[in-house]
């Protein structure tokens, strides 16, 4: 009900009140401040955990003033515990895009002090020790944090937790392990597999072998956290070792694979490198698909299966991915009808439309956008599953920006429907981007002029409020830029540098430049100032120390300079000689500081095999 925590605070309140006033006999116990602890977890209200905070500072008082109270004191520590688990929870599961390490760190202080306490009144976990539960939460918002940090403490709890077992009778459970696991999944660790395999043997051993730990068996989370931080690993084993625990995880941890099992491992071959990836993504399909007819419905095959092979196609195949593509579709469907497996949804005919997008000839643009039209017939017709979304829209559109033939005035068509018919959906910024592609792309006279024209297009949409249209982000930009870049016909050229002109001031009002828009630039005056002309030295030298400035000289900006600049001119900005073979690592690190893929190259340590 609305409201109902702070009313029950507020009853809260009155009982203790009545402590004051002999005459009333209400007053609040330990169970009484459980139950609106209770309240707030239930209301899930902005304000909770300071609510939540406020009653714990009392249920603290509570407990001080009690404490000559014998007969009800181990009672009241337990009670405690299960009051402090409840804030716990509700600060581990807090609503929020950015999980602060201070968060974790304070569940794990509250843990600490609740040690600190029980031992100086002589408890067990039976009467007022943390329990098993505080743990967990405490891991579980560890695990928040998505940090190696938070990964590293959490496992420094579990270890300590262990050691202590047999002296304060709380062991940990497959909640336990699990949420250790779990962190480090989530931690960005290099070594996270190797870690969470070591916990799920351990779990199976101890189950087995050793007293207390009977509650710590290996389920289906913790043997799919496994496969999933394996195949991820980038191990030179890791496709196969996480095979071999699919193949055997019921034989080795008495677990049974699920769904998600075999999808962790389709994703994983999508992925890889692995030149059996199409074939390997089809066999664990059909497996799937032969244990569900065989009658095991936990490994039914679902969107994301058909989705992700097929992903899988238009990634290695050329010519033929479409045609693959659809096969898949069509065993999809077939299995829905013969033996009830799930509907085919957008999501799997958007996988199949972008196989033809991917490759795309005037046969499979017509075949895209029969696909759009069945769709769209699909969803007047009643199947709200199949209403096409915005990624179906722009699959098509960069079927038509794909294409061998010039196809951008049918690209331009379908962004007037989805800018003018309500029924359809409205354009996004990869829309428009897409569109400006494709006219990028095209060999068709004054595309430069085209291209600006969408990206003028797109920025008066943006600042009419009514339209609700996004903001052009620097790829909008490059977009353009490249068509400039592109630009052959002789006639065109003088447009083409209007446009480079025009587009480098809108930037500055809309979004920042990147190493490719510098790279498009030094591209863009190669290709539309003589070579011979000063002016573009001229140019070409205020664009690169800009670009150095900015610390975004990549390896293609320097590419595009070596082009586009005199041997002169190349001596005296970057101190080399222009036939010299350098790479970006070996220039000043501030000139590539601002640079998102210098991360692979300087900065990166290497990665060592384990």
């Amino acid at each position: 009900l609305p409201f109902a925590a702070m009313r029950a605070q507020n009853i809260l309140y009155k009982m203790e009140e009545s402590e004051l006033d002999a005459s009333l006999n209400a007053k609040p116990d330990v169970k009484s401040y459980f139950l609106v602890l209770k309240a707030w977890v239930r209301s899930k209200e902005e304000c909770s955990l300071e609510k939540m905070e406020e009653i714990l500072l009392l249920l603290d008082e509570y407990i001080k003033s009690n404490q000559h109270r014998k007969a009800t004191r181990y009672h009241d520590l337990m009670t405690t515990v299960q009051c402090y688990n409840l804030y716990l929870y509700s600060l581990a599961n807090k609503k929020t895009s950015l999980f602060h390490m201070e968060h974790a760190e304070k569940a794990h202080t509250i843990l600490l002090n609740l040690r600190c306490r029980s031992q100086e009144a002589n408890c067990n976990h039976e009467n007022g020790m943390p329990d098993v539960n505080t743990y967990n939460q405490v891991m579980s918002a560890y695990a928040r944090t998505r940090s190696l940090k938070g990964a590293s403490q959490a496992q420094a709890i579990l270890d300590d937790m262990m050691k202590e077992a047999n002296s304060t009778n709380v062991y940990p459970n497959t909640d336990t392990f699990n949420a250790v696991m779990g962190c480090w999944l989530k931690s960005g660790s290099r070594k996270a597999s190797y870690h969470i395999e070591y916990i799920l043997n351990l779990m199976n051993g101890l189950n087995e072998d050793v007293l207390g730990y009977q509650d710590a068996c290996p389920d289906i989370y913790s043997v799919n956290t496994a496969i999933a931080s394996i195949a991820r690993s980038g191990r030179k084993d890791s496709l196969r070792r996480a095979h071999y625990i699919l193949s055997n995880m019921d034989e080795i941890y008495g677990v049974k694979p699920n769904s998600l099992s075999y999808n962790l491992l389709i994703d994983a071959y999508g992925k890889s490198q692995d030149i059996r990836a199409v074939e390997e993504a089809e066999r664990l399909l059909s497996t799937m698909e032969m244990l569900y007819i065989g009658g095991n419905e936990e490994v039914m095959p679902d969107s994301f299966s058909y989705s992700t092979v097929i992903d899988t196609i238009s990634s290695r195949m050329k010519n033929s991915a479409g045609r693959k593509a659809e096969s898949i579709l069509n065993q999809m469907t077939e299995l829905n009808k013969e033996h009830g497996g799930v509907k085919p949804n957008v999501a799997v005919y958007n996988a199949v439309m972008n196989c033809y997008a991917c490759h795309s000839d005037k046969k499979t643009v017509q075949r895209l956008e029969a696909i759009l039209r069945f769709l769209e017939v699909m969803e007047k017709t009643g199947n709200s599953h199949l209403k096409p979304n915005i990624i179906s829209f722009n699959t098509v559109l960069k079927g038509y920006a794909n294409a061998k033939e010039n196809l951008s005035h049918k690209a331009e068509q379908l962004l007037d429907r989805m800018e003018n018919e309500k029924a359809v959906v409205d354009p996004d910024v990869i829309s428009y981007t897409t569109v400006i592609s494709a006219y990028g792309r095209s060999t068709a006279p004054g595309k430069a002029k085209n291209a600006k024209r969408v990206l003028d297009r797109m920025v008066q949409r943006y600042k009419d409020e009514t339209t609700h249209a996004p903001k052009p982000n620097i790829y909008s930009f490059n977009a353009c830029l490249n068509a400039c870049a592109f630009t052959f016909n002789r006639a065109d050229k003088i447009d083409a540098f209007v446009v480079v002109m025009d587009t480098l001031i809108l930037i500055q009002q809309f979004a920042k430049p990147d190493h490719t828009t510098y790279g498009t630039v030094l591209k863009a005056w190669r290709n539309l100032i003589p070579k011979h002309d000063d002016r573009r030295q001229a140019v070409v030298i205020s664009c690169f120390r800009q670009c150095r400035k900015e610390g975004l000289v990549g390896q293609n900006v320097l590419r595009e300079l070596q082009l586009a600049a005199s041997p002169e001119v190349y001596r005296q900005l970057v101190d080399r000689e222009i036939s010299d073979d350098i790479k970006v690592t070996l220039l000043p690190s501030r000139w590539s500081r601002n640079v998102k893929d210098r991360i692979n190259t300087r900065n990166a340590p290497e990665q060592k095999q384990f």
